[in-house]
């Protein structure tokens, strides 16, 4: 398909046409379109009528598999390109007729078949602009036992002799169009900013009212939220394979994912997010992705929020952490972040950019959050927005908020280019404890913020037996030293600086804790095992090199084996006392640790190569666990090892109260 794209922008340069810019400057084509997909045939027949606004070329062209059949013009030239490709050259606004027929070559996830189709925009099924977008009606029809969904709002669904007609429209100029269909029986629940779908097989007709019931709760929630969503429906669809998908107005989560029992609270509110972020208002090409970390934040960091505040404290402990584990070459700016192709960038462009919206919205409050977002939202709607968009949006609101504007732009440019994490710290020489005349105690200590960090405000809390006994949030500068002072009517116990992890910078020694991911992220691993076969497991869940070879603490390792194996590598090569043990009695575990030499590790304990094979396979979707029992089936144990008592941010009271 790229040749035939290169083919087309070629004639177009001869031509003398800019390939910059959108289709026409007037608006954009709108385009009524029709798809028969034969199921028993494997193909697919279509037609589109196209309202072309101005006299800009427009170059269409389809994917593999497929053929043009015909391209007329009412009022033009039609420039055919091989067999695939066409530029309309109309001389007046007016209209153009394409038809084409095919199927894409067969693979598990492009294909036309009994089973249904899979058809998404990249598999070229319907002439796509090789530049610019389209508005669309799509009318579908198949057979009446199958179902389908496209990107859009579903209109209508009616069935005569045999045959089943969908009609799906996007109105504004679309990213592209997905359809897929499948053997699903359809449920519908009406909200108030439109109607929830579900397609599920008949084998999963207990999911339907949970899904419809937690969907349409998303729906509401994030249109009072956001504004009114792009779309006049949203449809989770079954697919036959593990994904998790959002497309305009639907997601397609895999069959098995669809019956985990955390998936409707976590990774569905996530995909619903992302019908108002990036697939409402579109990230621009080649300007940065700044729609993951938006939604990861509304939707999974806000949703953990609702229901505890310890489960939403994780989440920011586990980005935090993340960026630990996160090597110095795998680095590279928040604005450099264009798609997920690996953990790497999962850290970089969700939780990086998650926690600049954690930052953004402490520093703006609620309402200056909240007017950001809407206005972002109005403004982009169904249009390309870049960073420089978003930050606007925000530093605005910091104005109408009676904020300092320049202090939200100083924190967005920051996040967006810089990739070290600064230094919070506690001056501990500075630590003082006195009682106060008429009862108490007041403790103060100097806290410094790295001057290569940005405008911070550090959580402070002083604690006693009892609890949090004083707070306070501390607004400091790059490079910036101030004395901290609390006071508490009880002895107090701990002066501490971030406690819940509110502020994206280094964790200090002492304070993280060795997960998995420490090991999974490294650059090159050595595998320690006396099994044969493991290799390629372990190559499957690690993201860097890993070679055989011995135990070396000077090296990030995976140590793979029977229990007792496991134990005499661990105590050569002299690994964190406390972790040198297997955290459960269950087999296969594994769990995170250090070497002497203060490298990461990896030990997992099974009683065969195959159960070691077998939790190897898994064992990369844990990664912000310090341990991982595997059970049967997707059952597990996790755990997160709990930090040191002391470090350079929680400073202990009780020497500074005997030695007063």
């Amino acid at each position: 398909m790229r040749t035939l794209v290169d083919m087309i922008a070629a004639l177009l340069l001869l031509a003398g046409c800019a390939l910059a810019g959108p289709v026409a400057a007037s608006g954009h084509p709108q385009a009524d379109i029709t798809a028969r997909i034969a199921p028993s045939a494997g193909r697919l027949e279509g037609e589109m009528r196209l309202t072309l606004p101005d006299t800009e070329p427009l170059p269409l062209s389809l994917g593999p598999g497929f053929e043009l059949t015909e391209a007329e013009i009412a009022n033009g030239e039609v420039e055919r390109v091989g067999q695939r490709g066409v530029v309309l050259r109309p001389a007046t606004a007016g209209a153009a007729t394409l038809r084409w027929s095919g199927a894409p070559p067969g693979s598990a996830r492009s294909y036309i078949g009994d089973r249904g189709a899979w058809l998404g925009d990249q598999a070229g099924w319907y002439p796509h602009p090789t530049r610019g977008r389209l508005g669309y009606e799509l009318t579908v029809a198949l057979p009446e036992r199958l179902q389908a969904v496209a990107s859009g709002s579903r209109r209508r669904d009616r069935v005569r002799d045999g045959q089943r007609r969908l009609v799906f429209t996007h109105e504004g100029p679309s990213l592209g169009i997905t359809l897929l269909a499948g053997d699903w029986d359809k449920r519908a629940q009406e909200t108030e900013y439109g109607t929830v779908y579900t397609l599920f097989p008949e084998t999963l007709a207990g999911q339907h009212d949970t899904y419809l019931e937690r969907t349409a709760a998303y729906l509401e929630t994030y249109s009072e939220w956001i504004g009114e969503p792009p779309h006049e429906t949203y449809t989770v669809a079954a697919a036959p394979f593990p994904v998790g998908l959002g497309f305009a107005g639907f997601t397609a989560l895999g069959e098995r994912v669809l019956t985990l029992p955390f998936i409707p609270g976590t990774s569905l509110a996530h995909e619903v997010v992302h019908n108002w972020w990036g697939r409402g208002v579109y990230t621009a090409p080649e300007q940065g992705n700044w729609s993951e970390g938006l939604t990861l934040y509304m939707g999974d960091y806000h949703q953990a929020a609702r229901r505890a505040a310890d489960e939403a404290r994780r989440m920011r402990g586990d980005w935090l952490r993340s960026e630990a584990a996160l090597p110095d070459t795998a680095d590279y700016p928040l604005e450099a972040f264009h798609s997920n192709a690996g953990p790497y960038d999962e850290i970089v462009g969700y939780k990086r950019g998650a926690f600049l919206f954690h930052t953004l919205h402490r520093a703006l409050g609620d309402s200056g959050f909240d007017r950001a977002v809407h206005r972002f939202y109005r403004a982009y709607r169904h249009r390309e927005a870049a960073w420089e968009d978003l930050a606007a949006a925000f530093t605005e609101a910091a104005r109408a908020e009676g904020r300092d504007p320049e202090r939200i732009a100083a924190l967005l440019d920051w996040f967006r280019t810089e990739t070290e994490l600064p230094r919070l710290v506690f001056d501990e020489r500075t630590l003082t404890v006195t009682e106060k005349p008429g009862g108490g105690y007041r403790v103060a200590a100097d806290l410094s913020w790295d001057a290569a960090g940005y405008p911070v405000r550090v959580p402070v809390t002083l604690t006693t037996e009892a609890g949090t006994a004083a707070h306070r949030t501390v607004a400091l500068e790059p490079g910036e030293t101030t004395r901290v002072t609390l006071a508490s009517e009880a002895p107090p116990r701990y002066l501490r600086a971030d406690p819940d992890y509110h502020v994206y910078r280094e964790l200090v020694p002492g304070e993280g804790a060795a997960i998995l991911r420490d090991t999974l992220l490294a650059e090159s691993v050595t595998l320690v095992s006396e099994w044969d076969g493991v290799t390629g497991a372990a190559r499957h869940a690690l993201s860097g090199r890993v070679a055989p070879g011995q135990a070396d603490r000077e090296r990030p390792l995976l140590i793979v084996g029977p229990r007792q194996a496991v134990a005499r590598t661990l105590e050569a090569v002299r690994a964190c006392g406390m972790q040198r043990i297997r955290p459960v009695a269950t087999s296969p575990v594994a769990w995170a640790s250090t070497t002497g030499g203060g490298r990461p590790l990896i030990a997992l304990a099974a009683e065969s190569p195959d159960q070691a094979r077998q939790a190897l396979r898994r064992l990369g979707r844990y990664g912000r666990h310090s341990y991982v029992a595997f059970g049967a089936g997707h059952e597990t144990e996790t755990g997160l090892y709990e930090p040191t008592d002391r470090n350079a941010l929680r400073l202990p009271l009780a020497d500074q109260l005997e030695g007063g």
